[in-house]
């Protein structure tokens, strides 16, 4: 009967290891999903606030072209282009 008992108690003892390592696998899958969704939400806010930046960037030199146009020098440029020597064409 000893040998009987002696089974019983390895057979308990791998199911309480079995069981005992499945619940930290599981564990470890849940931490993972959680902290995987935690930093992807991170991960967005990050990128938002990046676009917000980089989108006001653009939109202050947006009246960059209607400044540059009302100046009398570039009006100049356009109307009378210069060579690549500098002097300027003459316009026929």
């Amino acid at each position: 009967m000893a040998v009987g008992g002696d089974l019983k108690r390895k057979l308990v003892l791998i199911a309480l290891g079995l069981g005992l390592a499945l619940t930290v696998w599981q564990a470890n899958r849940i931490a993972l999903r959680h902290y995987l969704s935690v930093d992807a939400a991170r991960a967005e806010t990050a990128m938002r606030l990046t676009i917000n930046a980089l989108e006001g960037d653009l939109a202050r030199y947006e009246v960059v072209p209607q400044l540059l146009a009302d100046l009398d020098a570039i009006r100049l440029l356009a109307a009378t282009p210069t060579t690549t020597n500098g002097a300027r064409r003459s316009t026929p």
